[in-house]
């Protein structure tokens, strides 16, 4: 059970990232960011596509297409990259995101090595945003823009020493920007998101 100073500690960090992510706007985004943005989404998707046609893949793609099987038509409304199923929302950012890990040919973020290694933020958050942002149906500008919160949560998140597990909390606040959730729910998707990480925040 996280005790209450950790809990505390969590609340803080939590309350200037949701801040931040409620307050970006895509027009206020420099424009490096946004061509960064895109080369980053441009790369994890090829990883995807790369990892869904290799032999190492064969299991996880007789397990996707027997989940198909299984969903009624209404739930089938995301891509799983590189094969012609679809899935759930969620199904299909699990099946993407381990698609993208079977080379790794990932981003990297290697300031943070020395809270424990370079972080790779996109094999998590790209494939969450990319299924939010196709379920929800919203505009490429939308889907940047959760991209660049749930980086810039991840990459921050992991500068906290010990540093927890930062992907899931990045892929939480960009599905979360790209749900237009309010500050409350927001702040209950990072919530969840410390529930299911490995490792919590530190005291």
């Amino acid at each position: 059970m996280i005790n209450a100073a950790v809990n505390q500690k969590f609340t803080n960090n939590a309350k200037e990232l949701i801040d931040f992510s409620q307050n970006l706007i895509y027009e206020n985004i420099p424009q490096a960011a946004i061509e960064s943005t895109k080369r980053l989404l441009l790369d994890n998707v090829a990883t995807i596509l790369l990892g869904s046609r290799r032999s190492e893949s064969k299991r996880l793609r007789t397990y996707l297409y027997s989940l198909s099987n299984t969903l009624l038509p209404t739930n089938k409304n995301c891509t799983v990259i590189g094969t012609d199923i679809r899935l759930s929302s969620d199904w299909a950012a699990f099946g993407n995101a381990s698609f993208s890990q079977v080379f790794d040919f990932n981003d990297g973020y290697s300031e943070n090595g020395v809270y424990g290694g370079s972080i790779h933020p996109g094999r998590i958050i790209i494939p969450v945003c990319l299924s939010a942002a196709e379920k929800y149906g919203v505009t490429g500008k939308n889907l940047i823009t959760g991209i660049i919160v749930g980086y810039e949560t991840a990459l921050r998140i992991r500068g906290i020493n010990p540093s927890p597990v930062s992907d899931v909390y990045g892929g939480a606040a960009g599905a979360s920007k790209i749900m237009l959730h309010s500050w409350d729910k927001m702040l209950h998707a990072l919530g969840i998101a410390a529930s299911i990480s490995p490792r919590n925040f530190p005291e």
